[in-house]
């Protein structure tokens, strides 16, 4: 996942430094090996950053990714200090076609991006009070041998990723 997040922040690098916003990135998880489809795991956190990059106040933004690990999951939260989601929008906000953009915006990010990770067997929540949380929650599994992987049979593209 190390991997991943660090191509999508370079990916949208002219997105964040136009809005002269800050985007920090802390990799808390070790080098945990992740089972899943790369082109759709990429698309949940373009999805997420993209988002937050569109949320977020000129010159006075701020997102931050964090990777974490339990024993039991891999844990992704992109967070940032924009506009947040409305409160009459909280519990649909994954459902498909609700935005909270004014212009532009289809509502389907957010449905998509749930489903992929469900299809990883992970979940996909929205926290925060004071900012705008995402998570991204992906089991771990033990496998024989002591070495633990999170699996999924995502697409035909699976490949490994460490976290």
């Amino acid at each position: 996942m190390n991997e991943l997040i660090t191509y999508v922040m370079r990916f949208l690098k002219p997105f964040y430094e136009k809005k002269d916003a800050a985007l920090q990135y802390k990799n808390r998880s070790g080098n945990q090996i992740i089972y899943g489809d790369p082109m759709q795991l990429q698309q949940v956190l373009v999805n997420l950053v993209m988002n937050a990059i569109q949320a977020i106040p000129e010159q006075e933004g701020a997102i931050r990714i964090t990777a974490d690990r339990t024993e039991e999951a891999i844990l992704i939260d992109v967070a940032d200090n924009g506009h947040g989601v409305p409160a009459e929008l909280q519990e649909e906000i994954f459902e498909p076609f609700v935005t909270t953009k004014n212009s532009g915006g289809t509502g389907l990010g957010l449905s998509t991006s749930r489903r992929i990770i469900r299809a990883h067997q992970g979940v996909l929540l929205r926290s925060g009070t004071e900012d705008t949380v995402f998570r991204i929650t992906l089991p771990v599994q033990a496998e024989p041998g002591g070495e633990t992987q999170t699996v999924s049979s995502v697409g035909e593209h699976s490949t490994f990723l460490s976290a």
